[in-house]
């Protein structure tokens, strides 16, 4: 019976082992989706001021672009 005891206390340090493991991937990787939308999104973002400072500087037809404008656009 002692030894039928210790053979389901190990089976259940085994599973809790591997449920760790396992959730510790899925944690890394949940880390890794969460970085990389937000890494698209301060991309698009950034793409976006580039596009607009582009067309004011095509509508005005020059190169200067007024500091308002920066501030609207961040």
């Amino acid at each position: 019976m002692l030894k039928t005891m210790q053979e389901a206390t190990q089976r259940i340090v085994q599973e809790r082992i591997e449920r760790s493991a396992e959730m510790s991937a899925y944690q890394s990787a949940q880390k890794t989706k969460n970085h990389s939308e937000l890494c698209a999104n301060l991309l698009d973002q950034i793409i976006d001021i580039a596009d607009e400072a582009y067309n004011h500087q095509q509508r005005n037809d020059s190169k200067e672009i007024d500091s308002r404008n920066w501030h609207e656009w961040v």
